[in-house]
């Protein structure tokens, strides 16, 4: 299949390394700071302009970006499953999403549209990924989490509770020191830190953290007004 890169920055280069390995036929790149020089040995081609319909991986880091152009230019989204991903029979992968080089897709795991799931990351059996969600390098969601739609889970942590819409995990409680609090409701068996909001640096709204829970009982997590972020 030939294909185009919306994005040239680091994350569209290694989108096009993972669908190269692939076997995919890679055109060249559409990026907004157009003219660049080649990237990768393939020509920048031009702005969102300049997309003539082609199939297109989106290689843009940000849920919300990756969604947006989506929407914007109505292309084909064909999956990415890089040729090193251990991905059981059952795990079901939707439009546009990607996994990356050395990523695990358990048994029954649902990879919602435009999901992002990096490189080394592990999706045990029977996770949900909503659309548009990024697991980040080497995180590892335990069987059965649910990770809301535009979430983001950070490089690194173990994650057994569900993640709300539009939420950052990180790998503490230290980490979040300075963050409005939200409550965490814990399940017998749950372990792990308190739970601690995060704000979003770039969109300025309060976002919630994830603690660390272990086993088949997970916590669910609520913003201090009420409002039930779990999706």
């Amino acid at each position: 299949m030939r294909v185009l890169i919306l994005g040239a920055g680091g994350h569209g280069r290694a989108v096009c390394e993972a669908a190269r390995d692939a076997g995919l036929d890679v055109a060249g790149f559409l990026d907004a700071r157009f003219p660049l020089p080649p990237v990768l040995g393939l020509p920048v081609l031009g702005d969102e302009a300049a997309h003539g319909g082609a199939p297109l991986l989106l290689g843009i880091g940000g849920n919300a970006a990756r969604l947006a152009a989506a929407a914007r230019l109505h292309a084909p989204l064909p999956s990415l499953v890089h040729p090193s991903v251990i991905r059981a029979r059952s795990a079901a992968i939707a439009e546009g999403a990607v996994a990356m080089p050395r990523a695990v897709l358990g048994a029954q795991a649902i990879i919602g549209r435009l999901v992002l799931v990096n490189t080394g990351a592990i999706i045990e059996h029977d996770c949900v990924l909503e659309e548009g969600a990024h697991i980040a390098p080497g995180a590892v969601l335990c069987g059965g989490a649910h990770v809301g739609a535009r979430a983001l889970v950070g490089a690194g942590p173990a994650q057994g509770w569900p993640v709300g819409r539009q939420c950052y995990g990180r790998r503490s409680a230290k980490e979040a020191l300075d963050c409005r609090p939200v409550r965490a409701l814990e399940t017998p068996g749950c372990r792990g830190p308190p739970v601690h909001g995060l704000n979003d640096p770039q969109q300025g709204r309060p976002e919630a953290a994830v603690g660390r829970g272990h086993g088949a009982e997970r916590g669910r997590l609520r913003h201090e007004a009420g409002e039930d972020v779990q999706v």
